[in-house]
């Protein structure tokens, strides 16, 4: 069995002394168990050394991808030319795929459907205040 907090495993003993005090849980007798926890943060300190374990990290470094985020840009847009129109180039899986949504776009389709959207959110608007009167 691999342990890798020794710390916490010394530490354990002495959690379960204080959680066993129960109804008999007194100022004196929580000074007498801790008492050794000084000791015990030296003998593992010295564990520790001994086996050359180095502290544990208490926050995460955060890593800053700015850079990265450029680099991985200028690859797509400048060198890549992703996003250049070239004739008769599609991807396999979407051959019917317009190269523009708006091709496929009836205005007039579109200016009724509109008309029809104002409707009804004037008409909720109605019945909404109606209601609040």
């Amino acid at each position: 069995m691999y342990i890798h907090n020794v710390h916490d495993v010394l530490c354990l003993p002495h959690k379960r002394l204080v959680l066993g005090l129960g109804a008999n849980c007194t100022v004196n007798a929580m000074v007498n168990i801790s008492k050794c926890i000084g000791m015990l943060q030296e003998v593992t300190s010295t564990i520790d050394k001994q086996l050359q374990i180095t502290p544990e990290q208490t926050h995460h470094a955060r890593q800053h991808t700015d850079e990265d985020e450029r680099l991985i840009l200028k690859e797509i847009v400048y060198k890549s030319h992703v996003f250049e129109y070239v004739p008769g180039r599609q991807h396999t899986a979407y051959p019917a795929l317009s190269s523009s949504i708006l091709h496929s776009l009836d205005p007039d389709k579109y200016i009724s459907w509109i008309q029809v959207q104002k409707n009804k959110v004037a008409a909720e608007q109605k019945y909404k205040e109606i209601l609040l009167q």
